[in-house]
C-alpha cells in the first residue's frame, strides 16, 4: 500500500491532494489504512476527538453566567440542531473514508478518483468545523456583553 501512495506522489508530485492523502492516512503493521486522528463519533468526548457539543460547558455554568430561561432554551435548540446535523455530516465523512479505502485497495487504482475523494474528504471536514463555529457564534451572540466577558474569564486559554 505504501508503494501505491509513493507511485501516486510520483505521478502527481505537485498535487496538494496527493500530499493530503499521504498526511491524512498511514499504514499500520497489517497494511490497513487508518486516519491518524480517530473519526469522531457522536457519543465520544475523549481527548483528541471532536466533541459533538462544543458549547455544553456554557450550559454547565448557567448559574455562574446568569443565563435566562429564554437563553437556555435557545442554546439547547442550537445544540440539538448542531448534534443532529453533526451526525449526518459524520456519516458522510465516514462514507467518504470507506470509498477512498475501497479505491486504494482496488486492483486498478484510478488516481483521479482518489484525488476527487480526497478533496471531498477535506471539504467534509471543513464543513464540520464550519458548522461547529457557526453554532458557537450563534450561542455567543445570545449572550449579553457581561455574560461574554464571564465566558472569556471562565473558559479562555488566552486572557
Amino acid at each position: 500500500m505504501l508503494q501505491i501512495l509513493l507511485v501516486f506522489l510520483l505521478i502527481f508530485p505537485a498535487s496538494i491532494q496527493a500530499a493530503q492523502i499521504v498526511l491524512a492516512l498511514h499504514l499500520d503493521d497489517l497494511g490497513e489504512i487508518h486516519s491518524p486522528v480517530p473519526s469522531p463519533s457522536p457519543s465520544d468526548n475523549s481527548k483528541g476527538r471532536l466533541q459533538p457539543d462544543p458549547f455544553a460547558h456554557i450550559l454547565k455554568q448557567k448559574e455562574q453566567l446568569g443565563l435566562t430561561e429564554e437563553q437556555l432554551s435557545r442554546i439547547e435548540q442550537i445544540g440539538f440542531e448542531h448534534k443532529k446535523n453533526r451526525i449526518r455530516d459524520e456519516a458522510e465523512l465516514e462514507t467518504l473514508h470507506i470509498e477512498l479505502e475501497r479505491e486504494l485497495h482496488s486492483e486498478e487504482i484510478d488516481p483521479a478518483i482518489v484525488e476527487l475523494l480526497s478533496g471531498k474528504l477535506s471539504q467534509a471536514r471543513a464543513n464540520i468545523q464550519n458548522a461547529t463555529l457557526q453554532a458557537r457564534l450563534k450561542i455567543m451572540q445570545l449572550l449579553t456583553p457581561e455574560q461574554r466577558k464571564k465566558t472569556k474569564q471562565l473558559f479562555s486559554a488566552h486572557p
